[in-house]
């Protein structure tokens, strides 16, 4: 009902047996836009880099939402209500991030404003993705012993050895989590309740999602929405939701409780 994102929408309950809800009405808006180019650190376009818009809740930046880089590395972020926004840019071969314009994290990010209308231009971005490894020459040491087998005889041997590059270990990077995943609805029987996702950096993550009843597992009960049975009545129910990534720690979240769930 008028509001910029899904996990602050309003649910719409159907009653069984048919009927209709009238008065579901929206009015779209103008929207601005965000155009820019991703490079890497030698300047060549990144192809499907993920370009990011945070919007401002409260004190703290929310995904709002996000587009990848076409072949050349360029982007158009549109459907930008009014408001500020900043923006994040992420390449997913290398896993490198930045936020703009040129920070680390997501606090430290510059604002920016856009009204109803129109396109900012120039928002570009060089992440620094890691360089091709220089050529490692192959070391060779060459051994010579002399053993003196009597006094007048001497043998010589020769013994050539490769050294080996140790292997270099890969650090994982930490998921960054903006907000915590949230249960919305009426903890009550035969009444659905849902699961907000909660914002992740980077965002290009697999979710698994997993409904409790005083914190054991609820067979089957692995999506976003979960009905209510009187099996749950009288238990308080969380979602456990884990979180992976290609180069990422998997992190674990976990919901606040419902209260007890109303038979």
């Amino acid at each position: 009902d008028n509001v910029a994102r899904v996990d602050l929408a309003q649910d719409i309950e159907l009653a069984q047996g048919g009927g209709n809800v009238a008065g579901i009405n929206a009015e779209l808006g103008a929207a601005g836009h965000f155009t820019g180019k991703v490079v890497n650190s030698s300047a060549v376009p990144i192809e499907n880099a993920t370009v990011t818009a945070y919007v401002r809740q409260g004190a703290d930046w929310v995904e709002f939402q996000h587009v990848v880089t076409a072949v050349n590395g360029t982007y158009d972020l549109g459907g930008l209500p009014g408001g500020t926004y900043t923006l994040g840019f992420s390449d997913p071969a290398s896993g490198i991030s930045e936020f703009w314009s040129d920070k680390a994290t997501l606090a430290e990010a510059d604002s920016l404003v856009v009204t109803n209308h129109g396109t900012t231009n120039g928002l570009d971005a060089q992440l620094a993705t890691p360089t091709d490894p220089v050529s490692t020459p192959t070391v060779t040491t060459t051994a010579t012993a002399t053993a003196t087998a009597t006094a007048t005889a001497t043998s010589t041997a020769t013994t050539t050895t490769t050294a080996t590059p140790a292997p270099v270990a890969v650090a994982m990077k930490t998921i960054a989590v903006l907000t915590k995943p949230a249960i919305k609805g009426t903890a009550k029987v035969g009444t659905r309740l849902r699961v907000t996702p909660g914002t992740i950096n980077p965002t290009a993550v697999v979710r698994t999602i997993q409904w409790l009843a005083n914190g054991k597992v609820i067979k089957k009960a692995t999506k976003r929405r979960f009905m209510v049975t009187s099996k749950q009545a009288g238990k308080k129910l969380t979602v456990k939701i884990t979180v992976s990534a290609p180069g990422y720690t998997t992190v674990v979240l976990k919901t606040k409780a419902t209260g007890k769930v109303i038979a």
